[in-house]
């Protein structure tokens, strides 16, 4: 999806994995995580 040390701390990435639209992000301490990539009020993907 993407190298380690390409996302921009506290901004997240779209990436299409499995099927599913995800958002992974770096925090400013360094830790990985990643969310659904999809906006709750209107039920398609965000942009970025």
């Amino acid at each position: 999806m993407c190298r380690i040390d390409e996302p921009v701390p506290e901004r997240g990435v779209a990436a299409l994995v499995a099927g599913v639209q995800v958002a992974p992000f770096r925090t400013s301490g360094g830790g990985l995580h990643a969310v659904d990539d999809l906006d709750p009020f209107a039920g398609v993907p965000g942009e970025r």
